[in-house]
C-alpha cells in the first residue's frame, strides 16, 4: 500500500514541515508491515491514535502551526470535532501532496464505540490500536457516540501511552 516515504514540499509550503513530517512519519509507522485486513478507520480514530502515540495535532489558529506552539491549547475552546477535523484536513492533504492513494468516504467506522457516520478512511489499521482507541473513548462516553450525541465535542485532548510506539520521525 505504501510507497518509499518523502515529504513533499508542497504539503510543507502549506502546514510546514514539523507538521507534515510529524503525521507522515506516524502513518507510515503506523502502516509498515501491516497484516490487518483493511477497514474503514474513522478520522476520529485516527486522531485518537496520533495523540495515544504522543503527538499533538495541527491547529488553525492564525495559521496553521504545530499542537505544541499552540499555547495552552488545552485551555483554548477549540472542541474536539475541530480539532479531529483539522488534523483530518492536514492527513488527506499530506497523502494527496505525496501521491498516495487512499480511499476516503462517509460511512461507519469499524468501530466499538462510535455509532455514526463519519469521515473514514480504508486503511489496515492494526486492531489491537483500534482496540486501545476504543478503550479511550469508551473511557469518555460508556455508551459510545451516537450522530446526536454532544459528548463527542467535549472530549480532551490525549496524551501519550505506553501501549502505543513512540513516532520516530523521518530525516528522508
Amino acid at each position: 500500500m505504501l510507497g518509499t516515504l518523502s515529504i513533499p514540499r508542497a504539503a510543507v509550503r502549506w502546514y510546514g514541515d514539523e507538521i507534515v513530517r510529524g503525521m507522515l512519519s506516524w502513518f507510515w509507522q503506523a502502516l509498515h508491515g501491516a497484516t490487518a485486513h483493511v477497514k474503514w478507520v474513522s478520522q476520529f480514530q485516527l486522531y485518537i491514535d496520533y495523540m495515544l502515540s504522543g503527538e499533538e495535532g495541527p491547529t488553525n489558529y492564525d495559521g496553521w502551526k504545530p499542537g505544541r506552539l499552540t499555547v495552552h491549547a488545552d485551555l483554548t475552546a477549540f472542541s474536539f470535532l475541530s480539532r479531529a477535523r483539522w488534523f483530518s484536513k492536514v492527513m488527506r492533504e499530506c497523502l494527496r501532496h505525496h501521491g498516495t492513494k487512499c480511499m476516503f468516504q462517509y460511512c461507519r467506522p469499524s468501530s466499538r464505540a462510535i455509532f455514526m457516520h463519519t469521515r473514514c478512511a480504508a486503511v489496515p489499521w492494526c486492531d489491537q490500536r483500534l482496540a486501545l482507541v476504543d478503550e479511550w473513548l469508551l473511557a469518555h462516553s460508556r455508551t459510545g457516540f451516537h450522530r446526536t450525541s454532544k459528548t463527542l465535542e467535549n472530549l480532551p485532548l490525549g496524551s501519550k501511552d505506553d501501549r502505543f510506539e513512540r513516532v520516530f520521525l523521518t530525516c528522508a
